[in-house]
């Protein structure tokens, strides 16, 4: 998965427009943003890519270049 198709997947999560973010947006920034829906990014890692993001590192990383970047780096 190249860094955009990890943004594009996180603005389908988010249900935002993904022209609107890219790899340097801090993502608990966003109004969409909550835990749950940090809960359900971890679940969909697992259940579509088979990639686990562990809370630590996921709490660790501040933009979702970062996340990709733990997940597929």
């Amino acid at each position: 998965m190249t860094e955009q198709e990890f943004v594009d997947f996180f603005a389908s999560v988010l249900d935002i427009d993904a022209s609107s973010i890219d790899a340097d947006t801090e993502f608990r920034y966003l109004d969409e943003w909550s835990s749950l829906t940090g809960l359900d990014i971890m679940m969909r890692l697992k259940s579509k890519y088979g990639k686990e993001l562990s809370i630590p590192d996921f709490k660790a990383s501040e933009t979702i270049g970062d996340v990709y970047k733990v997940v597929f780096g």
